[in-house]
């Protein structure tokens, strides 16, 4: 079964939405914060206080259930990107290829992993933005804009190059190094 482009693209936008919303929120509660710091700063049993506590807490948890809700989609987009490319196979030459790296897996060969699409992109500008000596920040819509990607879909290219072994987080977030 193949995922038509007009789903994927669907998926991918849907993602963006979210990762947006999400982006918001976690401003609204950056700001509420700060309210909830001066209000407990000048008078910390007032109803005021409380309030803004509240505000503020219902704020970090919508801004945490989108963050989910956004992983969610990029696990999905990439599912559907898989079965779309796994059924699309024995229709093109890129089918041949993979399973001929199928074969080779089963067979005990050792190849180094294909990094294509977004993935690939995204390698090929961090290359060139990060070093192996040190973390380097970047955040994630710098990384969307210099590969040219979507910005939904980076957080899932990040989690792939990981596990790749091509990059390595750093401790502090959004800091990453090549391997």
């Amino acid at each position: 079964m193949s995922i038509p482009p007009k789903i994927l693209s669907a998926i991918q936008h849907a993602g963006q939405a979210i990762y947006n919303t999400q982006r918001e929120l976690a401003t609204i509660a950056s700001e509420r914060s700060r309210k909830v710091h001066k209000a407990l700063a000048s008078e910390a049993f007032a109803a005021e206080a409380d309030t803004f506590f509240q505000e503020w807490k219902m704020s970090v948890k919508l801004a945490q259930e989108l963050k989910e809700i956004n992983e969610r989609l990029a696990a999905m987009y990439a599912a559907a990107s898989g079965l779309s490319a796994a059924s699309s196979g024995g229709k093109s030459g890129r089918g041949k290829k993979r399973a001929k790296a199928a074969s080779a897996a089963a067979s005990g060969a050792h190849s180094e992993p294909v990094i294509r699409g977004n993935n690939a992109k995204l390698l090929k500008l961090l290359q060139s933005l990060l070093n192996r000596d040190g973390h380097t920040a970047v955040t994630q819509a710098q990384m969307a804009e210099g590969a040219a990607i979507p910005l939904g879909s980076v957080a899932y290219s990040v989690g792939r190059l990981i596990s790749m072994g091509q990059i390595e987080e750093g401790p502090a977030r959004g800091t990453y190094k090549l391997l």
